[in-house]
């Protein structure tokens, strides 16, 4: 039964392709044009990975950034994460002013957790980029091109912050 938890729990730290989260997207925008309703998308990028003197274990803050993430969304959203360690959220239902609140709620939860690894306990900030179907864009390339550049837009300001689209 270890072994099934833990694969459980790794699951959503895996990167997966680009390919496949352009297919995730890809679908929800077939759905969401079908049945009339808004989604968000949310990326989440850890600020600091390195501070001090110790290097922290990407990997354990990682999977914990991952459990962190999975609490403050719905078990019908989607989770997952991008080959360069990014996390994106898929808000389904969610219009600009609720994932706004979402990544805000993340946010705040990761700015006030402990980060523990073998080594030492550190507290982390991310920033996140949103971008709304189809207040933002209305396929996927443009989802994504907003969420990323609202994400290098909260970077750019220093961090724990989030970025909206005007």
């Amino acid at each position: 039964m270890v072994g099934l938890n833990n694969q459980a729990n790794n699951r959503w730290t895996q990167p997966l392709d680009q390919s496949f989260i352009d297919y995730l997207l890809e679908l929800e925008v077939r759905k969401a044009t079908r049945y009339l309703y808004y989604f968000s998308v949310l990326e989440v990028k850890l600020d600091k990975l390195n501070s001090g003197t110790g290097k922290v274990d990407e990997e354990a803050v990682s999977q914990k950034l991952a459990n962190l993430l999975r609490e403050e969304i719905r078990g019908t959203d989607l989770l997952g994460k991008k080959m360069d360690n990014t996390f994106f959220i898929i808000l389904n239902y969610a219009d600009m002013d609720i994932a706004g609140k979402v990544a805000n709620r993340i946010r705040e939860r990761v700015m006030l957790y402990t980060f523990e690894t073998a080594t030492k306990k550190e507290q982390l900030t991310v920033s996140i980029g949103v971008s709304c179907f189809p207040t933002s864009a209305n396929d996927v390339e443009g989802l994504v091109q907003k969420a990323e550049e609202q994400l290098l837009k909260a970077e750019r300001r220093g961090g724990n912050v989030v970025g909206l689209p005007e």
